[in-house]
C-alpha cells in the first residue's frame, strides 16, 4: 500500500494538469470567440423575445423569417408549443420585457446550477472536494463543451432539465415518486421526448403499481395537454409543428443522436422511418443492456438508467446532452479507478479528459460526427460499467 502512494499522487498532479488544461482551452474558446458570444448570448431567449413580438404585432412567429424581422438570427424558426407563448407572453403583460428576462436569468442560473449539483450527488454519492471538482468540470467540458452550450443558450430546455433533476433526486431520497411525475408531464407538455425520463421510475428497481399509475398518468396528462392545445387553437398548433419541423429537417437541425446522424450525416438520407427504429432500437438496446447488466438498484444504475433516456431522445440538442456528461463521466470513472487502481479524482479527470478529447476532434476532424460518437459514447459508458459489475459480482 506504501508503495502505491507516491503513484497515486503522482496520477493525481497529472490528473490537476489534464483539469486544468481543459479548463484552459475552454476559457481560450471564450476568449477567441468573446465577440460573437456577446452577439449570440442567450440566443434561444431571444428567439421566445421575437415571438412574442411578432405576435404582439399581429404577425406569425412561426412563419419562417417572421421573428428575423425582430432581430433574431436567420438561423432559428420558433419551435416551442403555443402553451409556451401563451405562458411568456402572460408574464411580459404582468411584468415588462426587462423584468421578465431578468427573472428568466435568475431561475435559469439557479436551474442549472441546481441541476449540476444535484446530479453530482446523484451519481457520485461518496464524492467528495476534489472529485467533485472533477466531475464540476466534466459537468461542464464533456460532450465538446456541452454545459458551456447550455449556459449560454438560454433555452428553456436547462429549465425542464432541472425539473427532471429535482424531480429525480426527491424521490430516490424520499421514495415519492408524485411529484417527479407532475413534473414530467408540464416538461412533455413543452417536449413530448422527456417522457422518455419514464424509464427511471419503472426501471431503477422492480416496477411497482402505483408507479405504473402515475406513469400512465404522465402520459395521459401530456396528451390532453396536447389535445386541449389543439382544440383551442387548431391553426397555431399546426403552426407550431410545421415550424417545428421546418427546424429540424429544413435546416438540418437534428441534434446529436442517431437520428440525425442517419437523417443528416451520413449522407445516406435515409427515411424518417427508417431513421426512427434505428433510433428506438439503439435506445431499447441501452435500456436492455442495463437491465441486465446492472440488476442492482443504486447510483450506477441510475446513471445506466439516464443515459439510456437520455439518448432515446432523437433530437438530443447539446442543452440535453449536458444531462449525459455527468452520469458518463461517473460510469468510466468507477470502472477506471478499479480497472487500474486509480483515485477516483484522478480516474474522473482522465475519463473527463478523455470525453472532451474525443467529442473536441469529432467536432474539428469530423471524420466521424458528433451524432455518431456521442451515442456511441454512451454505449461505452454503460458497456465498461456492466463489465465492473461482473468483475466485481466474480470477485
Amino acid at each position: 500500500m506504501d508503495g502505491q502512494a507516491p503513484r497515486l499522487e503522482r496520477l493525481d498532479r497529472i490528473a490537476t494538469i489534464l483539469l486544468g488544461g481543459i479548463v484552459s482551452t475552454c476559457a481560450l474558446t471564450i476568449a477567441v470567440r468573446i465577440s460573437s458570444f456577446a452577439e449570440i448570448f442567450f440566443w434561444d431567449y431571444r428567439v421566445y423575445a421575437g415571438a412574442m413580438q411578432a405576435f404582439a404585432a399581429g404577425q406569425d412567429g412561426y412563419q419562417r423569417g417572421v421573428i428575423q424581422t425582430f432581430g433574431v438570427p436567420p438561423a432559428y424558426n420558433y419551435t416551442s408549443p403555443p402553451a409556451v407563448l401563451y405562458l411568456m407572453q402572460g408574464l411580459e403583460w404582468s411584468l415588462g420585457p426587462t423584468a421578465l428576462l431578468a427573472l428568466f436569468a435568475v431561475l435559469f442560473v439557479a436551474a442549472l446550477g441546481a441541476a449540476i449539483l444535484l446530479q453530482l450527488r446523484l451519481f457520485n454519492p461518496e464524492c467528495r472536494n476534489a472529485q467533485l471538482t472533477g466531475d464540476m468540470v466534466a459537468a461542464f467540458a464533456a460532450f465538446n463543451i456541452a454545459g458551456l452550450v447550455a449556459t449560454l443558450s438560454g433555452n428553456v430546455g436547462v429549465l425542464l432539465n432541472s425539473a427532471v433533476v429535482v424531480g429525480v433526486t426527491y424521490a430516490v431520497r424520499t421514495g415519492r415518486w408524485a411529484p417527479f411525475f407532475v413534473a414530467l408531464a408540464l416538461c412533455a407538455a413543452v417536449k413530448p421526448f422527456y417522457l422518455e425520463f419514464l424509464a427511471l421510475p419503472l426501471f431503477i428497481e422492480s416496477a411497482r403499481p402505483r408507479r405504473l399509475l402515475g406513469a400512465a398518468a404522465s402520459i395521459a396528462a401530456t396528451a390532453a395537454i396536447y389535445a386541449v392545445s389543439w382544440a383551442l387553437d387548431p391553426v397555431r398548433f399546426g403552426a407550431w409543428r410545421a415550424s417545428l419541423a421546418e427546424q429540424s429537417f429544413g435546416r438540418g437541425d437534428m441534434g446529436e443522436n442517431l437520428f440525425a446522424f442517419l437523417l443528416v450525416d451520413s449522407g445516406a438520407h435515409d427515411g424518417v422511418m427508417t431513421a426512427a427504429a434505428v433510433q428506438v432500437l439503439f435506445a431499447a438496446g441501452l435500456l436492455a443492456l442495463v437491465l441486465t447488466g446492472l440488476p442492482k438498484p443504486g447510483a450506477r444504475r441510475l446513471a445506466g438508467l439516464w443515459i439510456a433516456a437520455c439518448f432515446a431522445n432523437p433530437r438530443l440538442m447539446m442543452y440535453d446532452l449536458a444531462l449525459v456528461s455527468l452520469p458518463a463521466n461517473a460510469l468510466l470513472a468507477s470502472w477506471a479507478a478499479r480497472r487500474f487502481a486509480l483515485s477516483r479524482y484522478a480516474a474522473g479527470a482522465l475519463c473527463c479528459a478523455g470525453l472532451f478529447a474525443v467529442a473536441l476532434l469529432s467536432s474539428i476532424v469530423l471524420v466521424v460526427p458528433r451524432s455518431l460518437t456521442f451515442p456511441l459514447l454512451g454505449l461505452l459508458a454503460i458497456g465498461v460499467a456492466v463489465l465492473d459489475e461482473r468483475r466485481s459480482d466474480l470477485a
